[in-house]
Order: C-alpha cells, then structure tokens, then sequence
C-alpha cells in the first residue's frame, strides 16, 4: 500500500501538462479553501507537491488581459504541515471563469485531474478499495464532478460531511478506469497487480 500511495503522487507530479493547462490549474485551485484579503486570494494546501505542480502549470499558463504576468506568491506563516500562497485578484478572477465555462462542458478530465490531485486520496484497507474526492462545498465542483463521472458510467456513492461532500468510487475497475482518464496508467497498472 505505502508503495502504491508514493507511485500515484510521484506520478501526478511528473504527468507532462496537457493543453489546456488552464484547465488542470483551474482543478487544482477549485479543490482547495480560500479567503479574500484586500486584492489577493489566499489559498491553503497541506501538500506541498501540488503547490509545486500548480507553480509549473501556471508558468505553462496563456494568460490573457490583466492577468498576464501576475504569477503565485508563497507566503511565509507558523501554520505547520500547510503551504499557504497568493493569487491575484485579476489572475484568480481568470481561473475562476475557466471553471465557471467548463460548468457547461462535461468529461473535462484535465480539470478532474487537478482536482483529484489536490483533494483526492487512493484507500486500500485490507478489504477493498476507495478512492475519494473531497472539494470543498459551495464552489459547486462535487456537483459538476459527480456529473462528469456519471455521465461515463461510474458508480459514485456520495457523502456529505460538514464542510464538504465526499465522493466515493468503490469498485476496483472503475478505480482503475478513472486513473487511466486522468492520466495515471502507471499507477492504475500497480493497482491491477495489487489485486492479483
């Protein structure tokens, strides 16, 4: 288990960006909390290699407009095991219409992708397997999410917790299907071989 838990983030980090990228960035923002100060948004993340794979796609990133040259600002705290950093309010404002328009498009497995990086998790408990996605609520993304994957056939149990709303796959081969979509064959392969 602790072998297939490094390969699935080694991977998600070292995945090249697919165009897109703004897509994928957008994902990865959407699966995590947020306050407004003054003309910044900060955002906070327990993981530091998705901050690191946020910074890459962002420099990848076509800005348009007054975004352009706007960049993420690591901010300095004592909160320990969090990485806490800072988008522009015009940067931020850009990001957030890229996933208000992809509301009305479906099976955007770039911005899944960014999203179950920065609020999935793979479980493999001695008996079965899950994998969970845990956005954060009122940004609409469990809804649209839950959407996507049903609309290509998962089975897709739902949880609502206090601050956000889990959703579960359970079956072992759509697990493996839905790491394939998202990119991670090398993963979905040891997952395989796990069950053999």
């Amino acid at each position: 288990m602790e072998g297939l838990n490094h390969t699935i983030w080694d991977e998600w980090g070292a995945l090249p960006a697919s165009q897109p990228v703004k897509d994928e960035a957008a994902g990865i923002i959407d699966g995590m909390s947020y306050n407004v100060e003054g003309e910044d948004y900060l955002f906070t993340s327990p993981r530091l290699f998705v901050v690191r794979r946020l910074m890459r796609l962002w420099g990848e990133c076509e800005w348009s407009g007054p975004a352009d040259g706007e960049s993420i600002r690591l901010i300095h705290t004592q909160q320990r095991g969090r990485i806490v950093f800072s988008i522009g309010r015009r940067a931020a404002t850009e990001i957030f219409a890229v996933t208000n328009a992809m509301a009305k498009r479906t099976r955007n497995w770039n911005w899944v992708r960014g999203l179950f990086g920065s609020c999935g998790a793979l479980y493999i408990p001695r008996a079965g397997y899950y994998l969970v996605i845990r956005p954060p609520a009122g940004k609409g993304s469990a809804e649209r999410l839950q959407a996507i994957l049903k609309s290509c056939g998962f089975t897709v149990g739902v949880r609502k917790k206090m601050e956000c709303r889990e959703l579960m796959l359970r079956d072992q081969q759509q697990i493996v299907t839905f790491l394939s979509r998202i990119g991670l064959v090398k993963t979905a392969l040891d997952l395989e071989e796990t069950a053999i």
